[in-house]
C-alpha cells in the first residue's frame, strides 16, 4: 500500500515546503549594453555594488552599464625589455666600455667556456690521415678473454659453441 502512495510523487526532487511567510531579499534589474547594441539585464541584490561592466550570459561579450559612467581607460604600459632595464642602471658609453673590456678578457682566455680557449690544431685532410700514437708511458690494454668464466667447464664449452653458431648464421645471412 505504501508503494502506491509514493509512486509519481518525485520524492527528493521537489520540495513540499511552500513560500508562505518567507520574505525574499530585495532585488533589482540592472541593464547592460554590448558594443553591438544588444541590451541584456542581470538580477542583483539591492545591497550589491554594481559593476560598470558585465559579461553577457549567452554570448560572453562584455557589456557596459546602461546610463552608467563610462569605463575609465587604462593606459597600458610598454613592455620593459632587458635592454631598457639595463639602460636605467648604466649609460651607453659605460656599457660600451664594459663590453670592450669583457671581449678582451674572453679573447685572452680569462673568461668563457674552456672549448673556446684550446689552441686549434690543423685538421688532417682525407688524403693524409694521421694515426694517433699511444703515449710511451702507458701500456696497451689487454684483450678480454673470448670465453666468459663460468662455474663449470661444460657451460663454458656451451657458450663458446653458441657464439660460433651465431657468428656462422650472421655471415651466412650477409653472403
Amino acid at each position: 500500500m505504501a508503494e502506491r502512495s509514493l509512486r509519481g510523487s518525485r520524492l527528493g526532487a521537489q520540495s513540499f515546503e511552500d513560500e508562505h511567510g518567507v520574505e525574499m531579499a530585495p532585488r533589482q534589474e540592472v541593464e547592460y549594453v554590448t558594443d553591438s547594441g544588444e541590451v541584456f539585464s542581470v538580477t542583483m541584490s539591492v545591497e550589491a555594488e554594481i559593476p560598470a561592466q558585465w559579461e553577457h550570459p549567452k554570448t560572453g561579450v562584455l557589456g557596459r552599464l546602461v546610463n552608467g559612467p563610462a569605463p575609465a581607460e587604462v593606459e597600458e604600459k610598454a613592455v620593459r625589455t632587458h635592454w631598457d632595464m639595463l639602460l636605467e642602471r648604466r649609460s651607453r658609453p659605460e656599457l660600451e666600455d664594459i663590453l670592450t673590456e669583457r671581449l678582451l678578457m674572453l679573447r685572452a682566455g680569462e673568461i668563457g667556456p674552456a672549448n673556446l680557449h684550446r689552441v686549434s690544431k690543423p685538421r688532417p685532410t682525407a688524403k693524409k690521415a694521421v694515426a694517433k700514437k699511444a703515449p710511451a708511458n702507458k701500456k696497451p690494454a689487454a684483450k678480454k678473454p673470448a670465453v666468459k668464466k663460468t662455474a663449470t667447464k661444460k657451460s663454458a664449452v656451451k657458450t663458446t659453441a653458441a657464439k660460433k653458431t651465431k657468428a656462422t648464421k650472421t655471415t651466412a645471412k650477409r653472403g
